[in-house]
């Protein structure tokens, strides 16, 4: 704790007579500093490399503290982003006291970096692309009043954090409407707002490859595959996705189901394979593992099956509808937003195994059904998901004064 305050209460008595002195210039040019910590390529990280690509063609410079050894740093190695190289740690509640003092440490020492980034490159607004880079803005919220933008991509799972983000940021960004719903109410100095993600559409074009992906896997030439996409983490709940896959599999023995996606949670996934080798279904799964292009995975999938429970909005949904593949998928959080249930695919209630292999079944009987679903799927994405939007909104955004 003495190490804490050494370290901190100096920037502090330093910092204090500038206390709500604005950060000015008068260049057209906006100045934006984007924060970000992950320990894995998920859809957070690939909806920021498509929006700090996107923000390239307008008037503004980029700055983003991100370290060498995070996953999205290759990504954006290329783009016109000033890259500030130190590492924002990824926060976790902590457990114990003493992980609570080292996490108060941490945030402390790293905020007070952020807060001289800020102040030696002008910064006039700050994008944090999750709730958990709001901490280190600590310095920025208390000494400087440029705007702190919040982009809410995960579920608010308390009414404290809530605040938190409320006293922290003076925008917050919902990426669904089911997350809006989550957010404390606006105010005159906090302000929300639903910005749905948007992906480069021209990427995604309907066809099929399953053939290809049978030629790389080494599977029959008869087998139709099945696919579900994302990291593996318990709350994306894959054991329902087996359940699924295991009742399919008993009227329907020459399917194959793919699990695209890096391991995040190393335990989980020993438990999802061993579960696979009790049922005797080791032949019908592929783990492909981290796949940084999802477009020859997704057209060679006949259904998508997402199995997460308050999915907070659900990237791959939006890939798979431009990609024109059906989706059956459990119906809480966000996940409404993106497919219409009987048009681009079926919505079931979470915990519904038979349902969704039900609904999947039908699928697999009736090829033409699959193709409208997936024509009408294309279609809306086009109109509701296209990645320019996206990124126009939210450059206004962070732009207005």
């Amino acid at each position: 704790m003495k190490m804490i305050f050494r370290q901190c209460i100096p920037a502090y008595v330093i910092c204090a007579p500038l206390y709500h002195i604005s950060v000015s210039d008068k260049s057209k040019t906006k100045k934006i500093l984007f924060l970000h910590s992950s320990t894995a390529m998920g859809g957070a990280e690939y909806s920021l490399q498509e929006l700090l690509s996107g923000l390239g063609r307008f008037p503004a410079a980029l700055h983003m503290v991100i370290s060498p050894q995070e996953p999205l740093y290759r990504h954006i190695v290329r783009l016109p982003v000033q890259r500030h190289e130190w590492c924002l740690p990824y926060l976790k509640k902590p457990d114990t006291l003493i992980a609570c003092i080292r996490a108060l440490k941490t945030v402390c020492l790293n905020a007070i970096r952020v807060y001289r980034l800020v102040r030696k490159e002008r910064i006039q607004t700050v994008h944090c692309n999750t709730f958990r880079t709001l901490p280190y803005c600590l310095f920025v919220k208390w000494f400087t009043r440029i705007r702190i933008v919040c982009h809410c991509r995960d579920n608010i799972r308390s009414a404290r954090l809530g605040r938190f983000i409320r006293y922290m940021a003076d925008d917050a960004i919902a990426v669904s409407a089911y997350i809006h719903r989550q957010l404390p109410r606006a105010n005159s100095t906090f302000r929300t707002h639903i910005i749905p993600n948007g992906i480069r559409l021209s990427r995604f074009t309907p066809g099929d490859t399953s053939a290809l992906l049978r030629r790389k896997y080494c599977l029959p030439e008869d087998v139709t595959l099945i696919g579900n996409i994302g990291r593996i983490l318990p709350w994306k709940n894959l054991y329902d996705y087996l359940s699924v896959a295991r009742r399919l599999l008993q009227d329907h023995p020459k399917l194959h189901f793919f699990i695209v996606g890096p391991a995040t949670d190393e335990v989980y996934t020993s438990r999802l394979r061993k579960q696979i080798r009790v049922w005797g279904l080791t032949s019908f799964f592929t783990f492909t593992g981290q796949t940084d292009n999802m477009v020859p995975c997704l057209s060679g999938f006949a259904v998508l099956l997402h199995t997460a429970h308050e999915e907070p909005f659900g990237r791959v949904l939006m890939e798979a509808a431009a990609s024109g593949v059906p989706v059956v998928a459990y119906a809480s959080g966000g996940v409404s937003e993106i497919v219409e249930h009987g048009q681009t695919g079926y919505l079931v209630p979470d915990g519904q195994i038979e349902q969704m292999a039900g609904f999947t079944a039908s699928l697999l009987h009736c090829p033409a059904l699959r193709r409208s679903m997936g024509q009408k799927a294309r279609e809306r994405a086009i109109a509701l998901f296209d990645k320019r939007d996206y990124v126009r909104n939210i450059y206004k955004l962070l732009t207005h004064d």
